[in-house]
Parts: structure tokens; C-alpha cells; sequence
């Protein structure tokens, strides 16, 4: 946390419990959290436990809760087999009854759910799963995320704008294994061309932020932002501003923070950054962070 501000971050969606004792971990986070002035934490508590979040007040639950698991893994789940595995479809950690059944239990109790979804097969039972929940709910108050949309298909997109379903994106996944030389190719074959579907999903009218998934990539938004602009396949990158706005409108919305942060207004907490005037999205992984300014008060100076 203390190397953040240098980098321009003024808040992180903090995904947290794990180790032998989960509640401790989402504890000493939240203690963390209170504990810094230059530096604001969304914590996000990875367990099924509700009555836990009740107890610690949040208003918010899971983060890196699995409906599947990875692609480099074989494990994402996917629809039609992996190129080089073709018995091997992937792995869905819940039935579809058990999710749609957690996924009303967490909207009972008007929290908003966050999952892991990485392949179509598990991004089709999160979207049935809150597509059943939409009887009953309204989402787009919820706005129930479901993270990475790594192989999402315009239609997934689509749906999701229309029911309010939003979703932290990660650009750097393609910048380090997307395109046709990458590590999804051998894998997925002509599937990773279209993995990771920023401009479908932004142009669907998804609520859409970006992230890191640190450790998995480097928590440094300019990284991001430069993936976004700079996207394997042409068609699904983003314009320098789009980008920005993912990581700072974008992000603030997918915590249901937009009426607060996120943009340079009136009204909104004083977050932002300085950089060279030359920055773009072609250069903006190596440009300096001049400047940090968090609520308002100077937590970074080069």
C-alpha cells in the first residue's frame, strides 16, 4: 500500500480472505484501511459467509468467489473444449441451483455479489443465475458484479447492460497472454482473438472497470490503461479517454460509488493525478506520475 500513491492509485478494490482464518484476514484489512489517509480500500470479503459481512457492517460480499477457474490452469469453463485438451471442457465449482441459490441469499440481504468468471460456460451460469434473481430484484440498484468476462460473447455483454450486471475488467490479461502469439492461442485457438471483449462490453453499455487482479498482473493502472488503448485484436481497443474512464468513472461505478468519486466534478472527492502533458495511450506505461492527490491533499510529489 505504502508504493500506491507513486503510482496514481487512489483506491483499490481490495479483494480479501484467505489463509486458515478468513474473517481475520477481511479484518486486519479493514483495520488497514481505516488506518491510511492517503489511500481508500473497497474491501470486498472473499466468503459465502453473510452472516459475517453482516457482522462486519459491509455492504458488499465475495471478490474471487470461483464459478470457474483459469485459463492457463485448463480449469476456466468453457463451452467447447481447449484446443490442446479435447476431452477437457473446464470446471464449474457450483451446480447451477447452488449458485442461483447463493446469489438470492446475497440479494435477500441487499448485498452486492461479486464473482470469478473467466470462461463463457461460467459467465452463462452467473448471467442465468442473476437473470433469475432480475424477477425478484431490481439489479441495477444491486449491481451484482461478475469479474474478468474473459470470454464473454456480444450477447453476454448485451444481456448484462440490459439486467445491471457490472464487471471489473482486467486489460493486462491480454497485454501479457492475448493475440495470436500469446499463451491463450495454443490453448483456445481463434477463441483468444476475442477474449477479453473491452470495446463489445463498453459499447453494450456494460458497467465496466478496470483492474489488475494483482498479484496475477501488476497493480498499476498506466499498465491498464495502455492494454486497454493498445488490445491485441484492434477491434475490442479502447480510445485514451474510454480507457482512463475505465479505470477511474468505471471503477468507482462497479463499487457503486459514482455518485462520489471517479470524476473531476463538483461535488466528488478530489482524487486525481498529474502527468506529462505528452501522455497518451501509446506512452502512458512509462510516463511519471508528477502528482497524487488524494481527498484533496498532495500524498505523492516527484
Amino acid at each position: 500500500m505504502d508504493t500506491l500513491p507513486a503510482l496514481g492509485v487512489g483506491g483499490v478494490h481490495a479483494l480479501v480472505g484467505y489463509g486458515t482464518d478468513r474473517a481475520a484476514d477481511i479484518r486486519v484489512t479493514m483495520e488497514a484501511a481505516d488506518a491510511r489517509d492517503d489511500l481508500d480500500l473497497l474491501v470486498w470479503p472473499r466468503t459465502r459467509d453473510i452472516s459475517l459481512v453482516r457482522e462486519l457492517g459491509l455492504p458488499r460480499i465475495g471478490g474471487c468467489i470461483l464459478l470457474d477457474g483459469a485459463i492457463g490452469a485448463r480449469t476456466a469453463a468453457l463451452s467447447q473444449p481447449y484446443l490442446d485438451d479435447p476431452d477437457n471442457r473446464g470446471i464449474l465449482y457450483f451446480t447451477d441451483d447452488e449458485f442461483r441459490e447463493f446469489a438470492a441469499e446475497c440479494a435477500a440481504a441487499n448485498l452486492q455479489l461479486c464473482v470469478h468468471a473467466i470462461g463463457d460456460a461460467a459467465i452463462e451460469q452467473g448471467m442465468k443465475a442473476y437473470e433469475h434473481l432480475s424477477e425478484n430484484y431490481d439489479l441495477h440498484a444491486l449491481r451484482p458484479r461478475i469479474d474478468h468476462f474473459c470470454l464473454a460473447t456480444p450477447q453476454h455483454c448485451a444481456r448484462a447492460a440490459a439486467l445491471g450486471v457490472a464487471s471489473g475488467i482486467q486489460p493486462a490479461f491480454d497485454h501479457f497472454w492475448g493475440g495470436e502469439d500469446g499463451a491463450y492461442a495454443p490453448v483456445l485457438g481463434v477463441r483468444a482473438l476475442t477474449a477479453n471483449p473491452l470495446r463489445t462490453a463498453v459499447a453494450a453499455g456494460m458497467v465496466v472497470g478496470g483492474g489488475s487482479d494483482a498479484p496475477i498482473t501488476p497493480l498499476d493502472p498506466r499498465l491498464g490503461v495502455h492494454a486497454a488503448c493498445n488490445h491485441t485484436n484492434r477491434e475490442e481497443a479502447l480510445r485514451f479517454d474510454e480507457a482512463v474512464r475505465l479505470f477511474t468513472e468505471g471503477s468507482a461505478a462497479i463499487g457503486r460509488e459514482e455518485q462520489a468519486r471517479g470524476r473531476l466534478a463538483a461535488g466528488y472527492q478530489a482524487d486525481f493525478i498529474v502527468m506529462p502533458r505528452e501522455t497518451g495511450g501509446g506512452n502512458i506505461q512509462r510516463m511519471p506520475v508528477l502528482a497524487t492527490v488524494h481527498r484533496g491533499r498532495v500524498v505523492h510529489e516527484e
